[in-house]
């Protein structure tokens, strides 16, 4: 069932949790946070969707205060769990784009180390030693380039930890 209306709720979120779903948003795993509260809520209705029936059915029969308290009592247990769930995954997606930053670096060395390879064995044949000299300085920029995004990969590894 597909609901195209829609109705405005308010409430209290940690900050933490609201700091992580922005850098959700902005690592554009959700257009805007709309979409991933209302991603999140959906994906926990469905996912407890007989219990939550099963308990309400209960309680609409017996409806006893104590069993009430307690299913709200568990609701929010399940939405810390939904947190700490949360921080895990954004702990991961941090992880896996530090290592996807390390790996693009690690190919761009071995890239240029083969052009090295390359470049002192033509220099060898041809005796071109004005050519090699501003291809080893172009090497040099984009080596230090890559020093600096290794050390702010190592920043990142450093404020994870």
């Amino acid at each position: 069932m597909l609901e195209t209306e829609t109705k405005t709720i308010q409430t209290e979120v940690p900050v933490g949790l609201v700091f992580q779903a922005q850098k959700l948003v902005e690592a554009g795993w959700f257009r805007n946070l709309d979409e991933l509260l209302q991603d999140a809520l959906r994906r926990f209705l469905e996912s407890h969707r007989e219990e939550l029936m099963e308990e309400f059915n209960k309680l609409a029969e017996e409806f006893d205060s104590k069993k009430l308290n307690q299913l709200s009592r568990q609701m929010d247990l399940t939405f810390e769990d939904l947190q700490k769930q949360m921080d895990r995954n954004l702990e991961i997606l941090r992880k896996m784009k530090i290592e996807e930053n390390l790996q693009s670096t690690i190919d761009e060395i071995k890239e240029m180390a083969e052009e090295e390879m390359q470049l002192s064995e033509k220099v060898l044949e041809d005796k071109n030693y004005e050519k090699a000299g501003d291809k080893v300085t172009e090497h040099q920029e984009k080596m230090n380039r890559l020093q600096d995004d290794v050390e702010d990969a190592l920043d990142l590894n450093e404020e994870l930890s």
